[in-house]
């Protein structure tokens, strides 16, 4: 049964001392003459997937001699610290079965443990910390027993391992900010910022629960300026579940924006049924525009996302899981505006035109970049599974 399935990244780059790298990997019982051994080496192994854990605070590696009753056998152990992981679910399946681990040291050279007897878990332990310089994350410590030193591998790939390079799991929904159910309510579920005005808005049957009903021209909810619902200087993500009975009008579904010199974002329009998003740095005279290829249809349900790295000044818009995009930009972006405008949802905040005529079933804000699997991931829980994410 596989049990690792996914690495560890950490997010800084402290010194390793003696290891470079440490992967694991689950351990499964293979044969002698399966494992193929040229004197201290590994030539050949089962293909196998391995897994990267990028560890802090100097690993330690530990291969000892001991003879019992005239039988010498070899102690193994790999000590090491993950920092700030998220996932700890992926982490407490090491106390499940037993694993392999290879490390590689500093001078390139790669060792494989628990050949194989395989390493178990002996500890695991969470530290906090009680101050801001102390560790925080986990404290692990693998262990066993072979019959020879551990032996060394040349090269990965030539050996049969193949290094995953799917980025690490993380608990990408607890980095929901904001969370507006729209069943029955304009209720911020997870933030502070509920609705503060409903005009021409009212509730019906949705896709999941009930979902907020928009009837033109005008319907609209107002969402007053808050310093959580600017996304200055950072990554975020802004998804929307919603069913359009018209886009004759190039709807807005929802902007932060007083009029058009004191605008932050809008976070999803339509053009000739394309959703849209557009980012404003009115200081820098820059526009970031992304624009989806997939054209959407009345009377059918999208989960239409916009996505921000903040760093790359990178944008991607999906349409479910499509993220097939015209970039529009123009201008230097360096940051977005920081206005007083108040979030509308459901038309254009300056005008009594573009209003959105149909159901908005939920709105969502994360504080992250969501990568195309997690995107993945909301697309299922929503559309498929007919779930709200939490």
């Amino acid at each position: 049964m596989e049990i690792i399935t996914s690495g560890y990244t950490r997010n800084c780059k402290d010194s390793l001392g003696g290891l470079d790298n440490i992967y694991l990997f689950t351990f499964e019982n293979y044969s002698r003459s399966q494992i193929v051994i040229n004197g201290n080496k590994v030539v050949t192994f089962p293909a196998t997937t391995i897994y990267s854990y990028e560890a802090v605070n100097n690993p330690v590696f530990d291969n000892k001699q001991n003879d019992d009753n005239d039988s010498i056998y070899y102690d193994e152990s790999l000590s090491f610290q993950l920092a700030k992981v998220n996932d700890n679910y992926q982490v407490s399946k090491l106390l499940k079965k037993d694993v392999r681990a290879i490390v590689k040291d500093r001078n390139g050279k790669y060792r494989i443990l628990g050949l194989y007897n395989g390493l178990e878990c002996e500890s695991i332990n969470a530290d906090i910390g009680s101050s801001k310089g102390s560790f925080n994350g986990y404290s692990i410590k693998l262990s066993g027993k072979e019959e020879k030193e551990t032996f060394y591998i040349d090269n990965l790939e030539d050996a049969g391992f193949t290094i995953d390079n799917t980025p690490p799991a993380r608990d990408f929904l607890s980095r929901i900010t904001h969370y507006w159910k729209f069943n029955n309510s304009g209720a911020d579920v997870v933030g502070d910022a509920s609705v503060d005005n409903v005009f021409n808005v009212g509730y019906a049957a949705g896709l999941i629960d009930n979902a907020a009903s928009f009837s033109l021209p005008d319907g609209r909810l107002r969402i007053d300026d808050r310093d959580s619902l600017s996304y200055i200087g950072q990554d975020f993500t802004f998804m929307t579940l919603f069913k359009a009975d018209d886009l004759s009008n190039n709807p807005r579904i929802f902007e932060k924006r007083t009029d058009n010199t004191t605008k932050e974002y809008r976070g999803l329009l339509t053009v000739s049924n394309l959703a849209t998003s557009a980012l404003f740095d009115d200081v820098n005279g820059g526009l970031i525009l992304k624009r989806n290829t997939t054209a959407l249809v009345t009377g059918s349900w999208y989960v239409v996302t916009t996505t921000f790295k903040f760093s790359t000044k990178e944008m991607v818009v999906y349409v479910d899981n499509n993220n097939s995009n015209l970039d529009l930009s123009s201008g230097t972006y360096v940051d977005m505006a920081n206005t007083t405008a108040n979030l509308i949802i459901g038309k254009d905040a300056a005008t009594t035109v573009n209003s959105f005529d149909g159901l908005i079933n939920a709105r969502i804000d994360f504080n992250i970049a969501l990568r195309a699997d997690e995107v993945a991931y909301c697309v299922n829980e929503l559309k498929v599974l007919n779930q709200h994410l939490i």
